[in-house]
């Protein structure tokens, strides 16, 4: 629904729908990533120096993704989760959308419930506190807000707009991952200090 939307292959209040989700989904992330820049903060995984206890704590299937976050500059990228965010984002759609009789109060539960279990399987893996989930979705409900009230979204090149702002902000991420990185790297590979 939501890249058929993008492209106008369905009807026009679900078209509608699938392009203001991509947009704010999008544009969510992209408000989360500099700002998990400027906070540096460790994910809950690598703050608690987890990355070895990980089998005997969760199951065998996630000790591989846990273990990446520990290390480098993913383990710098917790607070705020553009999970969250995301979830929050398409939870406000589904609410503000979603009018179908008799309950219309369905859709918003169905939202709520789905933001708490995605923050709670963020929060169970380790990669994400408390705060970082708040933060996030507070972020995402703003974001939206915001976009539903300028109506920005409502067209195919509100959404390219989007994604491409979306583009650059990842890929700023991914340098700023990757130089830490080496950072670390050269630290690791560097001489001790004689004595």
């Amino acid at each position: 629904l939501t890249l058929s939307g993008a492209f106008g292959s369905v009807a026009a209040p679900a078209a509608y729908l699938g392009r203001m989700s991509l947009t704010c989904a999008a544009l969510a992330v992209a408000v989360t990533i500099p700002l998990k820049a400027w906070t540096d903060r460790l994910r809950p995984a690598a703050a608690l120096r987890m990355g070895e206890e990980v089998e005997r704590r969760r199951m065998k299937l996630l000790a591989p993704y846990i273990k990446a976050m520990c290390v480098g500059g993913q383990s710098r990228e917790s607070l705020p989760s553009s999970d969250a965010a995301v979830m929050a984002a398409n939870a406000v759609l589904l609410w503000k959308f979603w009018h179908s009789p008799p309950a219309t109060w369905i859709p918003a539960v169905f939202g709520i419930v789905f933001f708490i279990l995605a923050c709670f399987g963020r929060m169970y893996i380790w990669a994400h506190h408390l705060l970082d989930v708040t933060v996030g979705g507070t972020l995402g409900v703003a974001v939206t807000m915001s976009l539903l009230q300028w109506n920005f979204g409502s067209s195919s090149w509100h959404v390219f707009a989007a994604f491409a702002v979306f583009l650059v902000s990842v890929a700023a991420m991914q340098r700023r991952t990757r130089i830490f990185d080496n950072k670390v790297k050269d630290l690791q590979n560097s001489d001790p200090l004689p004595s």
